[in-house]
């Protein structure tokens, strides 16, 4: 059971995250749900959409960034210098993620409203993508060609100085 200064969180993979009110109200959805009534230690919210293995790291994002902001409010703490450490960290978080995982946290940043991190993550798939071939973005976002065989190599033809100088596809 939550206590009463928390939000019980149901993943949809049935996983349980008790957040602290003050956290779980930087996510829009949970924000509005409890908005009209305070939450009793019974209350639950499910996240139908988002796994636990996902959400917990909406959370530590979400927390580490709550920490950044709460830093810069200190006294003498020089907010370039926070600012810096908040752009090393989202580096690093992005940097761990496989091309995978971090769509599906785009998918749960998107469905708990997590504009930060949804932005900093679909910055990040894209740089990884720029310059890949079509087959390795079909591949990645697993969409199937609409074109025949024979529609495509005309097109290929047509407009072949658009597939000059593409970078080498990661194998993931």
């Amino acid at each position: 059971m939550a206590s009463s200064n928390t939000i019980r969180i149901i993943t949809s993979d049935d996983g349980v995250f008790d957040l602290e009110s003050s956290l779980a109200m930087e996510f829009p959805p949970i924000k509005a749900f409890f908005s009209e009534a305070t939450p009793s230690p019974d209350t639950k919210f499910p996240l139908t959409n988002v796994t636990s293995s996902v959400f917990s790291k909406i959370v530590a994002y979400t927390t580490a960034h709550l920490a950044f902001t709460n830093k810069k409010e200190e006294p003498g703490v020089v907010a370039a210098d926070v600012d810096a450490e908040m752009k090393a960290y989202d580096a690093k978080f992005v940097e761990e993620e496989s091309n995978q995982s971090m769509i599906e946290l785009i998918l749960g940043s998107n469905y708990v409203e997590a504009k930060g991190l949804l932005e900093l993550l679909t910055k990040a798939l894209a740089d990884r993508i720029k310059n890949k071939s079509v087959e390795y973005v079909r591949k990645l976002f697993m969409i199937d060609s609409d074109f025949t065989d024979e529609e495509e190599a005309k097109l290929r033809a047509d407009v072949a100085w658009s597939f000059e100088g593409v970078d080498k596809d990661d194998d993931e």
